[in-house]
């Protein structure tokens, strides 16, 4: 019923939960972004990115996929330069919040 008529009433609560749960964050990222410019709030947007993506039950897995892929890259041992960089992960749960608009 979502494809032909907008989103759903389940994806618009989700949104709007993920709204309000991920406030500070992103008050915090448009803060930055207007003190520092974006490239230097990518952290930061990635983060509130990952904050709405773990409350919309449509990009759950991509979420987590982010999660695992960041804990990996934090207890890296090996050479700095061969540690996972999560872009795809990233990319993905980018992907899935614009398709869920979220």
């Amino acid at each position: 019923m979502g494809l032909f008529f907008g989103p759903s009433a389940k994806t618009k609560a989700e949104a709007e939960r993920a709204r309000r749960s991920c406030a500070t964050k992103s008050t915090a990222l448009h803060q930055c972004v207007h003190i520092n410019g974006v490239s230097a709030c990518a952290r930061l947007a990635s983060d509130f990115d990952f904050c709405r993506a773990s409350r919309v039950s449509a990009c759950e897995k991509a979420a987590d996929a982010f999660d695992k892929c960041t804990k990996k890259n934090i207890n890296w041992t090996g050479l700095p330069e061969d540690a996972p960089s999560c872009e795809r992960e990233l990319k993905m749960m980018r992907k899935c919040l614009r398709r869920n608009k979220a």
